[in-house]
C-alpha cells in the first residue's frame, strides 16, 4: 500500500503489487473509475475548492481576529501608560503607534 500511495511505483512494480493484494486491486480498479468519469472527477474538484475557499476564509477571519486583539492590548497599553503619566512620545515608542494615534486614543479616553 505504501510503495502504491508513494506514486513512485512503474507499471510492473504496480502489476506484481496488484496480484499479490486484493484489495489493491479493488482500491486501483476504483480510482481508475473515478478519474474516467468526468462529471464525478467535477464535482469532487468543486468540493475541494470549496473546502480550500472555507479554509481560506476562516484563516483570514481568524488572522483577522488576532489583529483585532493586538490592537485592542495595545489600545489598553496606551491607557494604562497615560493613568501612569508616560509622555505621549514614550507611549508611541512602547506601542509602536504613531503619536497622531496615541493623541487620539488619549483624546477619547479624556472625554
Amino acid at each position: 500500500w505504501g510503495a502504491y500511495f508513494s506514486g513512485r511505483c512503474s507499471e510492473e512494480e504496480l502489476e506484481v503489487l496488484l496480484m499479490n493484494e486484493p484489495l489493491l486491486q479493488k482500491a486501483v480498479s476504483f480510482e481508475k473509475a473515478f478519474l474516467s468519469d468526468d462529471k464525478m472527477y467535477r464535482e469532487y474538484q468543486q468540493r475541494e475548492d470549496a473546502i480550500r475557499e472555507e479554509t481560506t476564509k476562516f484563516n483570514r477571519v481568524k488572522r483577522e481576529a488576532k489583529a483585532e486583539g493586538r490592537a485592542e492590548e495595545k489600545v489598553e497599553t496606551v491607557i494604562n501608560s497615560l493613568k501612569a503619566g508616560l509622555s505621549l512620545e514614550l507611549i508611541a515608542q512602547i506601542t509602536n503607534l504613531s503619536i497622531d494615534e496615541v493623541k487620539k486614543i488619549s483624546k477619547q479616553v479624556n472625554k
